[in-house]
This record gives C-alpha cells, structure tokens and sequence, in this order.
C-alpha cells in the first residue's frame, strides 16, 4: 500500500511539473511573440503617457461643437492580441461623448506604430470623428522625406455605415517644417503632412487633412476638412513628459 501511494505522489509530483513547465514555456511564447517588458521604451507613445486635445468643430469661422478627447497609451494585450504584438495599444477617451447606457465616456482601444523607422497612429473614428476613417491616418517615415508623396490604401472594417467592406485610396505627403504655438506650448521644426482620399469622391466627396509632427510630443495637431465645408480641429494641449 505504502508503495503504491508513493507511486501515486510521484505521478502527481511529475504532471505538476509538467505542467508548470509547460505554463513557463507558454509564457515564454507569448513574450517573445508580443514582445513583453524585454520591447524597447516607444519613442513617443509608450505605457501610461498621456495626451489631451482639445477639438473645435467648424464652419464659416463659427464653432459648431467643442469636445474633448483623450488618449492613453495602455499597451494592454486585448490589443496586443488585435493588432499581432505589431503596434502598441492605446485608448482613446471621449470625454464629452457620454454612453446612454453606462452613463460614461465611450472609448475606443485601437493602437499605433512608434519605432525609430515610422510613427503610424490610428486617430480617434468613433460618434462625430468616425468620418476620419476616409483620408490617410498621421503617418510619417523617418527620417521624413520632402521629396515623393505616398499612396495607400485602407480596408474599412464594419461599423462605418455605406463605407463597410470598401477599399479607400489615400496619399500622404511631408511638404515641409514650421514653427507652431499650441496653447502658450511653442514646438520648434514640427514637420507638415497633408493628404487625402482620391477615390470614391463622386459618392463620399474628398476630405483632406493636415497633420503636425513634432519628434517629442507625436501628432500635435490634426486638421481636417470636410466636403461640406466643416473644418475639425484636434489641437494638443501641453503634455508632461
């Protein structure tokens, strides 16, 4: 009896160590494959930063809305798993857009690219911003290249209404570097981007839009403008380091 019991807690003591080596070598996995506290610190957007714009809606000089909007970079792995351990997640928090539901801001998790070779943030396209989904999203290679405008092109996912399933065509191009003051906050050589959508024109009409890079602080500015006339303003206000 005493033999078979010892038997027994050797079994058990071998398929626990199995297990907890099996458990290890997961986790290694999934470190190696999402790239886990051995990733380098992003440039810009890495974990707990956080950065407040406010947004001006326009038209004819005269401000239709006036929103705020958050972003934080979480990194979390719901969005790890989303994007492939390819970018970084963040949250975008829409602090005067409140669920009817919860009762809170909604949010939405999507991600960005920050390395030392592209900065790729995908902006904020949910409620009165879901239009951004049309022209090219703040993208720059570095280094930053004057020189050739680039073209892209974007599969749009479901929830965006007669855009669901289309294949939009954008360009993009750095036409140059200026000095900007946001809210007292002077950046110094932010570089310029200006793109648009160049298909679907005749049923959608064109949105454009113009992004401000600083090497710092991201994408500080984002102005788009709309077929209508309208004119949305995203402006950073001063953000810590």
């Amino acid at each position: 009896m005493k033999k078979h019991n010892l038997e027994k807690r050797r079994l058990c003591k071998n398929g626990l160590l199995f297990k907890l080596v099996k458990s290890i070598c997961y986790l290694l996995i999934l470190c190696s494959f999402f790239g886990c506290s051995s990733q380098e610190k992003n440039p810009i957007y890495y974990k707990g930063r956080t950065f407040i714009y406010q947004v001006k809606t326009l038209k004819d000089s005269t401000v239709l809305r006036t929103d705020k909007i958050k972003l934080k970079v979480t990194d979390n792995l719901s969005a790890k798993i989303m994007f492939l351990g390819k970018q970084t997640g963040i949250k975008w928090v829409y602090e005067t857009v409140v669920d009817s539901t919860s009762g809170k801001p909604i949010t939405e998790t999507t991600g960005v690219i920050d390395d030392s070779t592209q900065v790729y943030l995908h902006p904020p396209r949910l409620n009165f911003m879901s239009f951004t989904e049309i022209p090219p999203f703040p993208n720059i290679f570095l280094p930053p290249d004057t020189r050739s405008t680039i073209t892209v092109t974007t599969s749009v996912v479901k929830g965006f209404g007669k855009l669901d399933g289309k294949k939009l065509k954008q360009t993009f191009k750095v036409i140059g570097k200026e000095n900007l003051t946001l809210f007292d906050k002077k950046y110094k050589d932010v570089w310029v981007i200006q793109g648009g959508n160049t298909n679907y024109i005749d049923k959608i009409g064109q949105y454009k839009v113009t992004y401000w890079f600083d090497q710092n602080y991201g994408f500080i500015r984002m102005k788009y403008e709309k077929p209508n006339g309208e004119i949305v303003d995203l402006k950073l206000k001063p953000t810590e380091d």
